[in-house]
């Protein structure tokens, strides 16, 4: 097992996220965070001498921008840190977190038992991944603790660190598991 900070666009498969989609998402708390740090910040200066406690008001600004920042800096990490997953007939690259800079996996293909879909609930919600199986690579990703930080909730909620959610992604999920599977049975014959 690999680290890396980018998922190859040249591979024969590649999986990108929906940027619109993700925008869709994102963009509606940026732009209501956005307004409402705005207005806070104008109605305080406009209206400095009725407002008695200036400090409250300046805290609310502030925490707003931060909220701004953060949903920014989430949609940044999500729809332009490159595509999501990659394949070729030798390994695997998944791109498996890190908000500073993405943080990808690379799997030889020898080395995954089996690929599925998982779908892990979130609230009403659920969420789904395709999850690679791996087990001889586990002690390997264990060492490595940004791998660990940034897999800790979907090894927990599916048995491995290696899983990508594709709930943003274009294509359809079961065309991707039935190329994934036609990959990792290539390699298991070799």
């Amino acid at each position: 097992m690999m680290v890396t900070d980018r998922v190859p666009d040249s591979a024969p498969l590649v999986v990108r996220p929906r940027v619109g989609r993700l925008v869709a998402i994102f963009g509606p708390n940026i732009v209501i965070s956005a307004l409402l740090t705005l207005a806070i910040v104008v109605l305080s200066v406009l209206y400095l001498d009725l407002i008695g406690n200036v400090l409250a008001i300046g805290i609310v600004a502030q925490l707003l921008f931060y909220n701004t920042l953060l949903y920014v800096h989430l949609l940044r990490s999500t729809a332009f840190s490159g595509p999501y997953l990659a394949a070729d007939a030798h390994r695997v690259w998944l791109r498996v977190g890190g908000l500073r800079r993405p943080r990808v996996v690379v799997l030889p293909w020898n080395a995954v038992q089996h690929v599925e879909l998982h779908d892990v609930p979130k609230g009403v919600f659920s969420v789904r991944h395709v999850c690679l199986y791996a087990p001889s690579q586990l002690a390997e990703a264990g060492a490595d603790r940004g791998v660990v930080r940034d897999t800790r909730a979907a090894a927990k909620a599916t048995g491995t660190p290696f899983c990508v959610n594709i709930r943003q992604v274009h294509g359809d999920p079961a065309e991707l598991l039935a190329r994934l599977r036609q990959y990792a049975a290539a390699a298991s014959v070799r």
